[in-house]
């Protein structure tokens, strides 16, 4: 079997994995997968030692021939992956190959891909006699709940790292795309609740479909969206209302997935009291439930006052609704901001603001884990930046860039270790037909390698 062979059938092997991840529906990874990828290394390495950081759903996995010392660097990934849909063009957890190129499968680029690229990286130095200062001076950790927030994975690894004076001097995060990233906005939760208000009235009903449309890909991540550009099926229906104020909301669905993914479709039954029609009858609405989704518009634009410039501002999604005439109504916003975790209260005053005299509210902000920052001069994001300009994925003249989502390398930087997001190529993540470009897969083990030997002071791994 070929080098390329051998990587396409290790993604293949990781894809097969249910690794789905969704408390909220009580699904939860295959963790025997863990266990497969330390058997595979310690089949390359027997003398690595490791380390399980478990829970009763969750299993991550340290390694490195040193567990009880500082590792010059740490690669961080992750294996679990949001849910899917119906809508696939293929089985999302079988890797399916088109034109030789592109591998599909959910995780494929978010990040199982890239997760392969380090293995067969570490499978490269690990087989060659001459790289053992190499091997000795890295370690992996992997986890299996980035995807609900990372605290049993990597925010314990870093809290155990830090107690055990073991904290690496760098991070790379292999959960990013072909860039050097060097910050991310913090990732927050709110909430938004109101009691049923039902009322009857004679109206005519009917049944309205809105459809989130992103431009340019089929990415579902929230932190992704770009305002006034993509359309959010839920503040479709939102802005209908507002320019249809007379009228309600009987009842409402939704492609509900999870708190950061939009869902694609919203079914709204809507009623009309103005308009004459034969089908005119008796009918419900709930007058907190039509208030909250023609506000809609106007929450996610709420100003609030951040620690950081950030290049994409703010974006607050609601990509979670319930509603029954018994608990009334509950919306769940994904809110992506420069913002400290003691400083949430800004997010509660400015929805607060924008929601005026409607008091019958309740709201409730949980998150974050901090935002992702490492200086810009420091060595780890300076050399990365040169090796990606050297491999042309770079400009020249190209400064290392925020990315839109959260990543668990916040854990690394909060207490003070650099870290950067960097992988391969890639599309529709969280979104239908995930995709990972082959190609820049088997690339980016060369590159890890290039960083690593930069950073290391130019050792060499060749034979």
């Amino acid at each position: 079997m070929t080098w390329e062979e051998s990587a396409i059938d290790l993604l293949r092997s990781l894809i097969h994995y249910n690794t789905v991840n969704n408390p909220s529906e009580n699904q939860f990874p295959d963790l025997s997968i863990i266990a497969d990828i330390q058997e595979t290394l310690l089949r390359w390495n027997p003398k690595y030692k490791s380390k399980i950081f478990e829970t009763e759903k969750y299993s991550s996995l340290y390694i490195s021939n040193d567990i009880t010392k500082p590792s010059d660097i740490v690669f961080l990934g992750h294996l679990d992956v949001v849910p899917v849909t119906s809508d696939w063009n293929s089985n999302p957890f079988e890797l399916t190959i088109k034109d030789e190129k592109l591998g599909f499968g959910r995780g494929s680029k978010d990040c199982k891909g890239s997760v392969v690229s380090v293995l067969m990286f570490l499978k490269k130095i690990n087989l060659n006699p001459k790289a053992k200062s190499v091997v000795n001076r890295i370690g992996l950790f992997l986890s299996t709940d980035e995807e609900s927030g990372g605290q049993y994975g990597a925010r314990e690894f870093f809290s155990y790292a830090k107690k055990s004076d073991i904290l690496p001097k760098r991070v790379i995060n292999v959960d990013g795309g072909p860039k050097v990233v060097f910050k991310r906005r913090a990732g927050f939760n709110l909430r938004l609740t109101a009691p049923p208000l039902v009322k009857k009235t004679t109206a005519s009903v009917k049944e309205k479909v809105f459809f989130t449309r992103i431009l340019y890909d089929n990415n579902r991540h929230s932190a992704y969206f770009v305002p006034g550009v993509d359309s959010h099926a839920l503040l479709l229906l939102s802005k209908y209302l507002h320019i249809n104020p007379h009228v309600k909301i009987n009842t409402i669905s939704g492609e509900w997935v999870k708190g950061n993914v939009i869902p694609n479709t919203v079914h709204a039954t809507v009623v009309d009291p103005q308009t004459e029609s034969d089908l005119t009858q008796q009918v419900t609405y709930d007058e907190n439930l039509t208030k909250i989704l023609r506000i809609l518009r106007s929450l996610v634009l709420s100003k609030v006052k951040t620690e950081k410039r950030s290049d994409f501002g703010i974006t607050m999604n609601p990509n979670i609704l319930s509603y029954s005439t018994t608990d009334g109504t509950s919306v769940q916003f994904d809110i992506r901001a420069f913002l400290s975790p003691d400083e949430k209260g800004r997010i509660i005053d400015a929805v607060t603001s924008s929601l005026g005299s409607f008091e019958q509210v309740e709201l409730e902000c949980r998150g974050s884990s901090g935002y992702f920052y490492t200086d810009p001069s420091n060595s780890l994001v300076t050399i990365s930046t040169q090796v990606m300009k050297a491999y042309k994925l770079m400009d020249d003249d190209e400064p290392p860039k925020e990315q839109e989502g959260a990543s668990d390398a916040r854990y690394a930087t909060m207490f003070g270790v650099p870290a950067i997001d960097i992988g391969p190529k890639g599309g529709n993540i969280h979104g239908v037909d995930e995709y990972i470009d082959l190609e820049s897969m088997l690339q980016f083990s060369a590159i890890y390698e290039d960083i690593v030997l930069k950073l290391l002071d130019g050792v060499q791994t060749q034979q």
